[in-house]
Order: structure tokens, then sequence, then C-alpha cells
């Protein structure tokens, strides 16, 4: 009985180890898919997307810089000629070194974006990949180690068992030959001799 318990647990276990051992592996197989994924959309998603907004970002300052340009350079003229007071020229002029600043804003956000943002964003994505990818291959040894070392248990328990049931049918059948019985009722009898010790019973005594 003890043998037959110890079987059906070992059995239960491996069962249940198997189960979650699939469950891990699908954790991480979906981890390494996400991974990918995040990283073909940073690629060709964002990453296209962020770059074309900091050209756009450039052309509409480099645009607002030349109106600018053009509204002091016309300014200017009227201002000789006397159309116009200096205070429209001062504030035509601080027009184009605001329109200077934000185009240089611009551009030196793209470059930052270039060569900071960007390597650094893919490089987090393919390191995340990377561990990602290493966990799954652990995933994977570590569900056939346990699987393989529940197996021999199991297959441990089942040898057991199976001895256990052996012994138990020789135990039996030695019963079954140790009961001595009689033709007929009565009593045996025997006759002790001086060192009975030297004659052990025995059939035909």
């Amino acid at each position: 009985q003890q043998a037959e318990l110890a079987y059906s647990e070992q059995e239960e276990r491996f069962e249940v180890l198997k189960s979650d051992n699939a469950l891990k592996l699908r954790d991480a197989e979906l981890a390494v898919e996400l991974a990918k994924q995040d990283r073909t959309k940073y690629i060709e998603g964002e990453w296209p997307q962020l770059s074309k907004k900091a050209e756009t970002t450039i052309s509409l300052a480099n645009e607002e810089l030349r109106r600018a340009q053009d509204r002091l350079a016309g300014t200017k003229k009227l201002e000789a000629k006397g159309y116009v007071n200096p205070t429209e020229l001062v504030t035509d002029s601080l027009a184009v070194k605001r329109r200077e600043i934000e185009l240089a804003t611009a551009t030196e956000d793209r470059r930052l974006l270039l060569e900071f943002d960007y390597p650094r964003a893919l490089r987090q994505l393919e390191v995340a990949l990377d561990n990602n990818t290493t966990k799954l291959d652990r995933t994977r040894k570590q569900n056939e180690m346990q699987v393989e070392k529940a197996r021999l248990q199991l297959t441990s328990s089942k040898e057991t068992l199976d001895l256990r049931k052996v012994k138990l049918e020789e135990l039996r059948a030695s019963k079954e030959y140790t009961m001595i019985r009689a033709p007929k009722a009565g009593l045996v009898v025997f006759e002790k001799s001086e060192d009975f010790r030297n004659e052990p019973i025995g059939e035909g005594i």
C-alpha cells in the first residue's frame, strides 16, 4: 500500500510538473515574441515617425525664419524711407532672432535623436530580445532536466511497486507452503530426547 501510494503521488507530481513547465515555456516564448515585435515596431514604425517629425520641425523652422527675414528686409526698406517707426524694425529683428533660435533648437534635437536616442533605444530593445531568448533557452533546458528527473523518480517508484508486488506474492505462496494440514483430526506428538535441541522437528520425524 505504501508503494502504491508513493507511485500514485509521484505520478501526480509528474503530470503537474509537465503542466507547470508548459506554462513556463509558453510565457518565455511569448516574451521573446513580444520583444521581437517591440524591436520591429520601433525600427519600422516609431523611429520613422520620430525622424520625420524632426525633419518636419526643421523644415517649418526654416520656412518661418525665411519669412521673418523677408519681413525684416522689407521693414528695413520701409524704415529707410520713413514709412515705419523704429519699434517695428526692432520687433521684426527680434522675430528673426526667435526663428533662428527655433531652427537651431530643432536642428540640435534632430542631432541628439540620431546620435543618442535612436542607438540607445535600439540597443535596449536588442538587449531585451537577447535576454528573453536566453531565458527561453534556459527554461527549455530546465524543463527537460526537471521532467527527466521526475521521470526517473516515477520509474523508480514503479519498479519499487513491482518489487513489492512480487515480494507480496512470494510471501503469500510461502504462507501456503508453511501450512501443514493433518489428514484427519487429532494430536501430533513426538518423543523428546535428552538433547532434543539437536533433533529439529521435520517432515517424517
